[in-house]
């Protein structure tokens, strides 16, 4: 008699658990998620240069800014939802919140790792082994030298003359890592980049991997089920673990083991409302900046506007050079025709937005945006809390944060310098809660034991039980940690 397993969530961390129970061909798998779907847009599977004015318009004004310049993202017009006492993202939707990512696909490193229970060894297999599931671009470059061990399996994405100049001028450089984007997009095949630059209003070809690909195409297999609702607590019984639902089914089981993939706010009330814990529990971010840079247009000779939208630069500034004395990362992108609809929206109303497309081919290849992230460290004294109904979120960065960022933004304009580009201003700190990468309420080693196990048979697996964060993006180091977990208790 085969195993039954329950997955709760669908965001990146579910698809892993699943991929790994997909392996095991007498497993019952049921995925029981909250599901909100996305409004449908007439938008979707057509090419940007068709899209209904009227509907994008109607997409900006939805917008909401994170930041200054910083938008939101949409994906054709929807976007992700808020908890209800904060700024902090929930992951609700079929698909998680990879609905609304940059794509960015990087691993951790073995340093990132000092404060996990298990060398990294143990997660490296699974890094390799969802390069079978996932499209991965990118090359051995300037970046490799900080990620030696690099993972992709697609060609690197086309870039723009500037940005190639950037990363040839800084390859080599002494503090100052700079390589091609890491990302889950197809870069060959039938589903390939079209370059179309309106990546951030959501991918009409479906390009950009997100989680609810891997997980609407394990359901055509007739081992797997999926039932929507929200699960509210866990009883267990002698026959196994049984998942209450507060509707429209109200129970689930029993079943032999659970993976709790509901994102690491999401699963942190569960497990602690299931404990009863009432303390705080720590909760890492990443402090984000934001700033300008420009280029003098010297390199621009095969700069077209449709290039600009994921097509960015990767920098870091190595930890022995950072003020930190951690990784620094940083994403350079070209200012994209949806940045510049959002901006000239919010200062000059509908003038300014019928503008937008004049003002984007202006500047295509000069004005740049840039995203820096510090490590989790900086944010060590944030907590979540359980209250009778939800939960309560303080996010606190360190004072220090701002400097590092100011001096690290010292050195990257002195570097970029070199590269014809010219940084404005003092980077600006986005709105702590607002980044979306939230790890360790339920860390590993610490809280939960090195699986995830809150007690045999009931595992989490997202980025709650990450015990640290490090710079990078972590939806692949979340992926491949799940991954690791579920083919450890499925055996």
């Amino acid at each position: 008699m085969g195993r039954h397993v329950a997955i709760i969530g669908s965001g990146p961390s579910a698809a892993a658990v699943a991929l790994a129970a997909a392996a095991k061909t007498t497993t019952q798998v049921t995925i029981v998620d909250i599901g909100r779907r996305l409004a449908r847009s007439e938008a979707r599977g057509h090419h940007p240069n068709i899209w209904p004015a009227e509907s994008v318009l109607s997409w900006h004004r939805a917008l909401l800014p994170i930041s200054g310049l910083v938008p939101e993202k949409s994906y054709f017009g929807n976007t992700p939802s808020h908890s209800q006492a904060g700024p902090e993202y929930v992951s609700d939707t079929f698909g998680g919140l990879t609905k609304w990512w940059g794509a960015s696909f990087l691993p951790l490193t073995p340093s990132d790792m000092s404060e996990w229970p298990i060398p990294y060894s143990e997660l490296h297999p699974y890094f390799t082994g969802l390069l079978d599931h996932i499209p991965i671009s990118g090359q051995a470059d300037g970046l490799s030298r900080y990620f030696t061990h690099d993972f992709f399996n697609s060609p690197p994405m086309r870039l723009s003359g500037p940005v190639h100049h950037l990363i040839d001028t800084l390859t080599g450089h002494e503090s100052i890592l700079a390589g091609t984007p890491r990302l889950a997009v197809s870069t060959s095949g039938a589903n390939a980049c079209t370059y179309c630059g309106q990546c951030f209003y959501g991918c009409y070809h479906g390009s950009i991997y997100s989680a609810d690909m891997t997980i609407q195409r394990l359901l055509r297999d007739p081992n797997f089920s999926y039932v929507r609702g929200r699960v509210t607590g866990f009883r267990r019984s002698p026959a196994g673990w049984n998942l209450q639902l507060s509707s429209p089914v109200h129970e689930i089981g029993p079943v032999d083991n659970v993976f709790v993939a509901a994102g690491c706010l999401g699963s942190t009330e569960l497990v602690a409302r299931f404990f009863g814990l009432t303390r705080k529990l720590k909760l890492l971010e990443n402090p984000v900046y934001w700033f300008m840079a420009i280029n003098d247009g010297q390199n621009n000779k095969d700069v077209i506007p449709a290039d600009f939208g994921l097509s960015n630069a990767l920098l870091g500034i190595q930890p022995e050079k950072s003020p930190s004395k951690h990784y620094i990362h940083i994403q350079l992108y070209p200012a994209s025709l949806y940045l510049w609809r959002h901006v000239l929206l919010k200062v000059a109303g509908s003038l300014g937005y019928r503008s937008a497309e004049f003002i984007h081919w202006l500047s295509t290849g000069r004005i740049y945006i840039g995203l820096l992230y510090l490590d989790g460290s900086f944010a060590s004294t944030s907590t979540i809390q359980l209250l009778p109904s939800g939960t309560s979120v303080d996010f606190q960065i360190q004072r220090t944060a701002d400097a590092v960022a100011r001096e690290a933004t010292m050195s990257l304009r002195r570097a970029m310098h070199l590269a014809r580009f010219e940084l404005l201003g003092p980077p600006r700190r986005i709105a702590a809660g607002t980044s979306a990468h939230y790890v360790g309420p339920l860390a590993m080693g610490s809280v939960l034991g090195t699986h995830g196990e809150v007690e045999e048979g009931l595992n989490v697996v997202d980025g709650s039980v990450l015990p640290s964060l490090p710079a990078q993006n972590i939806t692949f180091s979340i992926m491949a940690n799940a991954y690791r977990i579920a083919d450890h208790t499925l055996g």
